[in-house]
């Protein structure tokens, strides 16, 4: 890794030494160095397979999965019949409906609701038939918008009984849960 290390700072443009820093940087399970020096090689050669696969599979180590999709949608375009890149882009959706799933159902145990509903809907940005992100969005949006209803009527209460900042609190707490909603933002 020194060698390449050393040979980037006298020649950064080198397209053969980034590419091998990157391989160097995923054996030693060094995903940031690994993501700047395909980058970089991307750069010097946007037409590249292996190093837009191998970008795309650091950033799907990362978590970065929309990122990956995108690295991995550009492979595609460079050769839409490698097996490797196909299977790659398969994973990374599969991998990143599993975490908007997950991050979903972590923001419900948190009672963040809003946010569960939008990683859920991202699913369906990637799925539109995804079955689990479709239950949980009918289960949890009659709960929201109950919560709104309760919200509302709590602000309303308090305003008439003077108590401006928590009327405003209950409101505010509403639009946040249901920002398209005109009676709240009324």
């Amino acid at each position: 890794q020194r060698n390449f290390t050393a040979a980037l700072k006298t020649e950064p443009n080198d397209f053969d030494s980034n590419y091998t820093l990157g391989l160097t940087a995923y054996n030693l399970e060094k995903f940031d160095e690994m993501i700047g020096a395909y980058q970089r090689s991307i750069e010097i050669n946007p037409k590249h397979l292996g190093a837009r696969y191998n970008l795309a599979l650091a950033m799907k180590r990362k978590g970065l999965f929309e990122e990956a999709a995108q690295q991995a949608e550009e492979a595609k375009k460079i050769d839409s019949n490698d097996k490797d890149t196909n299977a790659m882009l398969a994973s990374v959706y599969d991998e990143w409906k599993a975490d908007l799933l997950k991050k979903g159902s972590a923001a419900v145990t948190e009672d963040r609701l809003r946010e569960a509903v939008d990683q859920w809907k991202k699913v369906l940005l990637i799925d539109s038939h995804n079955a689990e992100a479709q239950k949980y969005i009918s289960d949890t949006e009659p709960i929201i918008e109950q919560r709104v209803k309760e919200l509302m009527v709590r602000g309303d209460k308090a305003y008439e009984e003077g108590a401006i900042a928590t009327a405003l609190d209950n409101w505010q707490q509403a639009a946040a849960l249901d920002p398209t909603n005109t009676d709240v933002q009324a």
